[in-house]
């Protein structure tokens, strides 16, 4: 580890962050046994949102079978571009899903 800790902590500065889970130095990361709780988090039903390179991470340590990233060297986007299918679209995840878009 370098430099200062990485709090994730509830301040007057940072007031959104801690509410749910708090530490006061990020900068061990997640570690074996976080991985072990996100999978079983996984495999009992929870949602598991990425984006950029979190889902390549996702991908290789087993948490999301059947997914792969399409490289495209040459795109250049800005945000997330995503193709999906709802399986359930009155689910609180589909919030602003107009079914009658393809």
């Amino acid at each position: 580890m370098w430099n200062n800790a990485l709090p994730w902590e509830k301040t007057d500065l940072t007031p959104n962050l801690g509410n749910t889970d708090t530490t006061h130095d990020m900068r061990p990361g997640l570690g074996y046994d976080g991985l072990a709780h996100l999978k079983k988090f996984v495999e009992q039903g929870g949602l598991l949102i990425t984006c950029e390179d979190t889902a390549q991470f996702a991908i290789d340590t087993g948490l999301a079978p059947g997914v792969s990233l399409a490289p495209h060297p040459d795109a250049r986007v800005v945000g997330t571009v995503l193709d999906t299918v709802f399986v359930n679209g009155e689910n609180p995840v589909a919030f602003g899903y107009d079914k009658a878009c393809p």
